[in-house]
């Protein structure tokens, strides 16, 4: 019997029986919390770091790992609507959530907590005191940890006694940011000062392998009532590559289409599939696109050139996977993405690439061996694509500081040698007799 779709993309996930995949990270993250460490969980939008907190504070999920829920207390805390408050507010807020933590794992000894417009620092510690006087190990969760970083309100002060709390009551603090907390940019210069900066194991969430991917779509699918078959399998991943959102994103549509019919999926079926995934897809790779810096935009389109340095930058940012020997864009409907913005002094007319500054051009990520004549006719044409081109402005163009002389054979020369440098592709330049050439891109 088909059940509800179990694809989870509009939040995160909150029940452990539909939490796939990171099995290192939760480990390294339980292993440095056991010894009060304290966690930062580091990655771009929509990786799943939400997601990962929940896990990791569901007491079934701890107790696996041979925590005593009955001696833990995980207090999670959104602070995305914190980047405004004053600090007393803020403390009240905490203490709020750990009353309602303890209730929720069944202690219910009184903290004496004052009205909240009373609330300071001096009584946020007492009452973790309190806690940990009856052996209860604290772990403070802040999401979205970014709002606090733009909070005018908080100075060094703020995150400095948030540090006392761990050192002198033992108080474990797990943050989640898409950047490292020392690179984030506060109202007060003098925040990092604090030594709540220093103290921090990083944890970096990175897409999901190939294999878990894969496995995600299978095993939601199934919870659901349902099997995909290897091509759709397959051809979910060439949407969403191993990115956890977009495969989520990508399984949900194709369970929704499954769901209405007997059969598999049909060329048909999986091409509506698509175009439901790209309507929620391409908002957020424009985000994503739009927060690179040009020159890692121009990388990302360049992969097979660019340095390592802009690879471990876009790796970090979640738009480039390792496979095999090579690092390729997220997925190849991603690379269609890229491939579709327009960028200065690159020309992109697929399966071809060229950066007019270099002097580089690309085709499907192999790099072409073009002397700068045949670069320049390649790029003549890309820029009058579908155009024919006549054999006269062909020749002005490339040969710009000679007298118009009517060689034929020049230029069929500089062509036949810039398609056999294009191999397979060479059918992209397409001889219209007697008149001149057309760029037809794929």
């Amino acid at each position: 019997m088909v059940g509800a779709n179990p694809f989870v993309h509009r939040g995160p996930i909150r029940d452990p029986d539909y939490f796939y995949g990171r099995r290192h990270e939760i480990e390294q993250a339980l292993a440095l919390l056991r010894s009060a460490q304290s966690v930062s969980v580091i990655g771009p939008r929509r990786i799943g770091k939400s997601s990962l907190l929940f896990h990791l504070a569901d007491p079934a999920v701890f107790k696996q790992y041979g925590f005593d829920p009955t001696h833990c207390c995980f207090i999670y805390i959104a602070c995305e609507s914190w980047s405004h408050l004053p600090q007393t507010d803020l403390y009240a807020l905490i203490l709020q959530e750990l009353e309602e933590a303890l209730a929720r794992a069944g202690h219910t000894f009184d903290l004496n907590l004052p009205a909240a417009a009373a609330t300071t620092y001096r009584t946020l510690e007492q009452a973790i005191r309190t806690v940990v006087g009856h052996q209860i190990q604290l772990f403070i969760v802040l999401d979205e940890f970014e709002a606090l970083s733009v909070n005018p309100h908080l100075d060094v002060h703020f995150f400095s006694g948030l540090r006392g709390l761990a050192t002198r009551h033992g108080v474990a603090f797990i943050t989640a940011s898409t950047e490292l907390l020392y690179d984030l940019t506060y109202i007060q210069a003098t925040v990092l000062s604090s030594p709540f900066f220093n103290f921090f194991a990083q944890i970096r969430l990175h897409p999901f392998s190939q294999p878990e991917a894969k496995a995600l779509l299978q095993e939601l699918a199934a919870k659901g009532g349902l099997e995909f078959s290897p091509t759709t399998i397959d051809f979910l991943y060439g949407l969403a590559g191993p990115h956890p959102f977009f495969v989520q994103v990508a399984g949900y549509h194709a369970f929704e289409a499954r769901a209405r019919q007997a059969a598999p999926l049909d060329e048909t079926d999986l091409e509506q599939v698509r175009q439901r995934f790209l309507v929620e897809a391409e908002p957020h790779w424009r985000y994503f696109w739009h927060k690179l810096m040009a020159q890692d935009q121009k990388s990302l389109a360049m992969l097979p050139v660019a340095s390592p340095p802009e690879v471990k930058r876009l790796i970090e940012a979640g738009l480039v996977v390792r496979e095999g020997d090579t690092f390729q864009p997220l997925s190849p409907a991603f690379r269609d993405f890229v491939d579709r913005q327009p960028m200065s002094s690159l020309l992109q007319a697929p399966p071809i690439i060229l950066d007019s500054d270099r002097y580089l051009a690309l085709c499907r990520g192999r790099v072409l061996a073009l002397t700068p004549t045949e670069f320049t006719l390649l790029a003549y044409l890309i820029i009058h694509a579908g155009q024919v081109v006549s054999h006269r402005d062909l020749e002005a163009h490339v040969w710009p500081d000679e007298s118009y002389v009517k060689d034929p054979e020049r230029l069929k020369s500089t062509l036949k040698s810039l398609r056999r440098a294009l191999g397979s592709e060479a059918e992209c330049i397409q001889n219209v007799r007697g008149v001149g050439y057309r760029f037809n891109p794929t």
